[in-house]
């Protein structure tokens, strides 16, 4: 190689004395050789063999084979073996003793990869250079593939990056592997020889990304692989092979892998933290502890939000007895799992140190190590089980044995040495006792076994608790009086008003799948500065007046943040809230990725109850919603990397939809208007008839808008849409025909017209209404609601009809309508009043000359009229 600086001959004996010549040819002949050049061969060490690339995020990983323990004495022993890119020949990394190398490399850069080994004597053996790989973190798959051709791990992974469409150096194939992350090895021994079976196979495939925050790249790489099943190219190259998805693709990052804990204690009854040992440490799994109570509580959070705690020896909660003391141990085991599912296990020996009793028990009763005290058997009681008291059990059930007195404390209604004796209780508030039920008779409004609890007013209409103690009302925000019987004008009832819930962690929802939220994978709930920004903006919306946010109202994050932030130690806060009752109006507020508020902590929402109806007005509605808009516009551009919140209520979803219609509808009965005129002058051919019947159409249709929002109450809603949209051809049936009868009459007046449409087309009208009404009104009496207002507003429709048609449009056409005679008449009587001079200027006298003698010359007026 005319590049090469040296060269190397190898397979040689060693020991043995060599001479050496060069010389030069071309097309036209050789040189002469040099000067002859002695030399004796040596040993080299054995090169360096990488067995597989493991490529990663920011590095690969290089898998070697063991180097030989004893190689030749004249090599001497190998003194270090080390790595490098190819393109950075100074970039050399040790291999450590178990023959890994890892060889940092950027993100989304490819390159192939050299081992060397240097022994004592100062030489050295290179490896053959690796296949070229990319680093990157990596998109992970498995997929299972049935019948086809006979391959190669090599052409398989040429076949999957082709069927992907990327580069082959950013995907990795092993068909080898657990399916674990960071277990995928791609294989250098004997990748060309090995042929995948074709009865069937599963192989790993890991598609390397150069940024884990590429979203919409991971997301075609994801698709990508899911696409592969109907992949034709690759079923075709894989011989007609059936494949399919294993393992969904995902991404393995960093904190996909760990399986470590941050935080780990254990705190007793009193809530103080037990002594470990050793202190803890994520990388230490063995502890023990030696407490002074049974009753103990293991804390524990893992290092990455993926990954899940679960205690072994424990409730749920984490809380735990002692059951055991010394010499026997009793365990607890905390098992961390990855977001890989891998998982490893801390363990906690608890050794308890038993106690003695202060008093010998026996022999009614004995010690119990774990407390301390006597453990008295039936029947007796005492610090050291000497008193017993009559009746088996003590005191038959009917009391408590008093251990000071030896004698049984009864319950009401029970007396004598052993609590058989039914006796009456001591009636307070002037009740009586009944002597045959041996209870007492209340006053009212006192009420319970000595009347000793008193009934509320009214029972405080339910807007209100009732403190039985006393009789009185505590009353619900936005009540008072005695009886909680009195609105607060100011405030609209809770359950009554509008509910904006505000969400961090999800940053939109899946177009394909709008019920799929799309989470925000920069979300840090445990941070600090996320927590103090989520109370930051529920402060603001509070005190930002144009929201109408209640301030008698508490969010679940509040009430479990209610001041300083706990950081890391949230999931523990979440999951001690929602095991108490206090929770149970606030149900997914917070979504884990367990079922039990486990897991990753994957969005918040807190739900603010603003101070307006939500069945006011749309347009109201609409106002406050745009106030809601340019808080949250402005809030999230404070807003640390993550944390932005989204806004989602019931009432905006509502509003759009009534917005919608009522725009969609005005639209369709403009458009209805227009076709009214364009109809009814076709068949008339008169614009005054036209405009008639458009203004009883208007009336039709308003008066029933006017009816079902202001007598029914109904709000105007899809119902009323379709009931609008499909009536208004009903309601101009009516006064077309009642326009076309007018013109068809042919009257000479007005009068004669209207008259005359009554007596032809007044019946069939008015009976084509009655037979309408009488099939609608089957619709009134309906269970389904729907139909039932589709029936009233049909029969309210006709009546609004028939009325204004025979009411209105007839006596306006006897005013207004066309008519040729009448009409003719004002044209004459207009010409006529012309000629008279009604509309001429002032008269002017002309004057003949004189004609002849005895001739009269006439003197006429000439009005200036184009008539």
């Amino acid at each position: 190689n005319g590049s090469a600086p040296e060269l190397v001959f190898a397979g040689l004996d060693p020991g043995a004395s060599y001479t050496f010549r060069c010389f030069a040819s071309h097309f036209f002949g050789s040189s002469d050789a040099s000067d002859p050049l002695a030399a004796t061969a040596v040993v080299s060490p054995p090169a360096p063999v990488i067995e597989c690339l493991q490529p990663g995020d920011m590095q690969v990983v290089l898998r070697l084979t063991p180097m030989p323990s004893v190689v030749d004495a004249r090599v001497g022993p190998i003194t270090a073996v080390k790595c490098r890119r190819s393109s950075k020949p100074e970039m050399l990394v040790p291999v450590d003793t178990t023959g890994v190398a890892a060889v940092p490399l950027p993100n989304g850069e490819s390159d192939s990869f050299l081992c060397v080994a240097e022994s004592a004597a100062g030489l050295e053996s290179w490896s053959e250079a690796s296949p070229v790989v990319a680093a990157g973190v990596p998109v992970i798959s498995t997929i299972g593939v049935v019948g086809g051709n006979a391959m190669t791990e090599l052409e398989l992974r040429q076949y999957v990056a082709e069927a992907l469409g990327i580069p082959v150096d950013r995907v990795v194939i092993d068909t080898a592997s657990s399916g674990t992350p960071g277990d995928s090895c791609m294989d250098l021994r004997t990748p060309q020889r090995r042929r995948l079976q074709t009865g069937g196979f599963q192989f790993q495939v890991q598609v390397l990304m150069p940024s884990r925050t590429d979203y919409a790249a991971v997301e075609s790489v994801v698709q990508g692989i899911n696409g592969l099943p109907t992949s034709a190219s690759l079923s075709e190259r894989l011989g007609g092979a059936d494949i399919a998805i294993v393992q969904k693709p995902f991404l393995a990052a960093e904190e996909f892998l760990d399986n470590y804990l941050k935080f780990l204690e254990i705190r007793d009854a009193d809530r103080s933290i037990v002594t470990m040992g050793p202190q803890f440490n994520p990388s230490v799994f063995d502890y023990e502890v030696f407490p002074e109570m049974v009753n103990l509580t293991v804390e524990a959070i893992a290092r990455s939000p993926l990954a899940s705690v679960a205690i072994e020896g424990a409730q749920s909660s984490g809380v735990f007895r002692v059951t055991k003391y010394l010499p026997e141990v009793q365990t607890v085991r905390v098992k961390v799992t990855a977001g890989s599912k891998v998982n490893q296990t801390y363990t906690i020996s608890v050794r308890y140190v038993p106690r003695n009793c202060t008093e010998a028990c026996e022999p009614n009763g004995e010690c119990d190590r774990f407390t301390g005290t006597c453990a008295c058997s039936d029947g007796f009681s005492g610090d050291a089980c000497e008193v017993s008291c009559p009746g088996d059990p003590p005191c038959n059930g009917n009391g408590v044995c008093n251990v000071t007195s030896g004698s049984c404390d009864c319950v009401e209604t029970f007396g004598g040495p052993g609590c058989t004796t039914r006796v009456c209780p001591k009636c307070g508030n002037g009740g009586v006792c009944n002597t045959e039920s041996n209870t007492c008779d209340c006053n009212e409004p006192f009420f319970g076994v000595q009347c000793e609890l008193r009934r509320c007013p009214n029972n405080c209409y339910n807007a209100g608790s009732c403190n039985e103690t006393n009789g009185t009302c505590e009353c619900y925000a936005g009540f008072s009086g005695p009886d909680c019987g009195e609105a607060d004008a100011s405030k609209v009832a809770a359950s009554k008003a509008v509910r904006v819930q505000l969400i961090w962690g999800i940053r939109g929802y899946d177009r394909t799948d709008i019920v799929a939220p799309l989470y925000n994978d920069d979300f840090r709930p445990l941070d600090d500065a996320t927590q103090a920004w989520i109370l930051q903006v529920l402060t603001a919306a509070r005190a930002t007046a144009a929201l109408k946010v209640r301030e008698d109202f508490t969010t679940s994050f509040e009430l479990m943040v209610p001041s300083d932030p706990p950081g890391p130690k949230l999931p523990e806060v979440v999951k001690r809230f929602f095991a108490s009752p206090a929770a149970l109006d606030f149900r997914g507020d917070v979504g884990t990725e367990g079922a039990a508020h486990d897991g990753r902590i994957l969005y918040i929402r807190s739900t603010l109850i603003v101070n307006m109806l939500r069945y006011s007005s749309p347009r109201e509605l609409q106002r406050l919603h745009g106030e809601w808009e340019d808080f949250l516009r402005e809030q999230n551009t404070k807003a640390p990397l993550g944390a932005e919140v989204i806004m989602n209520s019931e009432t905006w979803v509502s509003m759009a939809l009534q917005l919608g219609i009522i725009d969609s509808t005005l639209r369709s009965l403009s458009t209805a208007v227009l076709l009214i005129v364009a109809v009814v002058f076709l068949f008339t051919r008169s614009l005054r008839l036209s405009l008639i019947t458009l203004c009883v159409s208007i009336l039709v249709m308003g008066s029933l808008m006017a009816f079902c929002s202001s007598i029914m109450k109904w709000e105007f809603g899809a119902i009323q849409a379709v009931g609008l949209t499909t009536f208004v051809g009903v309601s101009i049936d009516y006064t077309l025909h009642m326009s076309h009868g007018f013109q068809a009459v042919g009257a000479k007046t007005r009068r004669e017209g209207a008259k005359g449409v009554i007596d032809r087309f007044g019946a069939p009208i008015a009976l084509g209404g009655l037979t309408t009404m009488g099939a609608s009104f089957f619709l009134v009496p309906c269970q389904l609601y729907l139909l039932h207002q589709l029936g009233v507003m049909m029969v309210l429709n006709t009546c609004f009809a028939q009325f204004y048609t025979f009411f209105f449009q007839t006596p306006l056409m006897m005013l207004g309508g066309p008519a040729k005679v009448e009409d003719a008449g004002v044209i004459e009587r207009c010409r006529q009043r012309c000629r008279r001079g009604f509309f001429a200027t002032r008269p002017r006298v002309v004057e003949h000359p004189p004609c002849g003698a005895g001739v009269d010359v006439p003197r006429f007026t000439a009005g200036e009229c184009d008539m």
